[in-house]
């Protein structure tokens, strides 16, 4: 990735975006929610903007931090992290929406 040029790093970005399986179960997860509210429109294109905002905050927040001062260092110290705990953080993800979708599950077999 670190060679890469930007039209090919979006192109890599896009394709992880929609084949992360993560993702995929977050946005069917936040859907099959949303499906089950009765909510006028715009309260629809409230919650998908606030939808896009939060998932935006993961690009957005590294961008702002490479344009402070210090930014590469600090960037370059959070990716050694990131790339470090990766699979730890991926781990807890997956076992929070599995705890919602058991809680979502058992509310509706028990309510």
């Amino acid at each position: 990735m670190d060679t890469l040029t930007p039209p090919k790093i979006i192109a890599v970005a896009a394709l992880l975006i929609v084949a992360n399986p993560v993702n995929l179960a977050s946005l069917a997860g936040g859907a099959i929610t949303a499906a089950h509210e009765p909510l006028t429109l715009g309260r629809q294109l409230i919650l998908a903007a606030v939808f896009v905002v939060i998932g935006s905050v993961g690009v957005l927040a590294p961008y702002a931090a490479a344009l402070s001062a210090d930014g590469e260092q600090r960037l370059h110290r959070m990716r050694g992290w990131l790339l470090l705990h990766n699979g730890a953080l991926t781990l807890l993800l997956l076992l929070v929406f599995a705890l919602l979708f058991l809680a979502k599950g058992l509310r509706g077999l028990l309510g």
